[in-house]
């Protein structure tokens, strides 16, 4: 519930995604490639539809409106320019409303691969780290495959 509210405002950005993909390739002793990835398609469909839908019955509601006031011959005529008008800048505010979302999930991103950097990530656990857990988990599945 406090992740779907945003309580806190918090965001959990990388929780709203379709899809998280990490990948952990070793390279050498004391070194590895870690790769996170986010799909947010569904989030940038919801910004669209969200932006669209609104503006959308605004602009029809304004274009009534008009013709309504007008009267017939100037309302009819400028009616299809003011629903226009409104979808246009729909799209514009999505378009804005989804960069901020992607960059705030690429920030986000970034900040979990400096924290694994600093060593802040995976040291909460006795054992092995959590790189070498994932390094062995990878190699007994190649080994199950040949």
């Amino acid at each position: 519930m406090q992740r779907a509210l945003d309580v806190g405002g918090h965001g959990y950005e990388l929780a709203k995604a379709r899809n998280l993909q990490l990948s952990v390739e070793g390279l050498e002793p004391g070194w590895s490639l870690v790769t996170i990835s986010a799909d947010l398609r569904n989030l940038r469909q919801e910004q669209a539809t969200g932006w669209l839908v609104g503006m959308g019955l605004g602009g029809s509601a304004s274009a009534v409106g008009l013709v309504l006031l007008a009267g017939s011959g100037a309302g009819i005529l400028a009616a299809p320019l003011v629903l226009a008008g409104f979808l246009g800048t729909a799209a514009w505010a999505a378009g804005r409303t989804i960069d901020k979302t992607r960059s705030r999930v690429e920030l986000v991103i970034l900040g979990l691969l400096d924290r694994l950097e600093q060593g802040e990530i995976g040291q909460e656990r006795e054992g092995p780290g959590w790189k070498d857990w994932l390094l062995s988990a990878q190699g007994s599945r190649e080994g199950e495959g040949g």
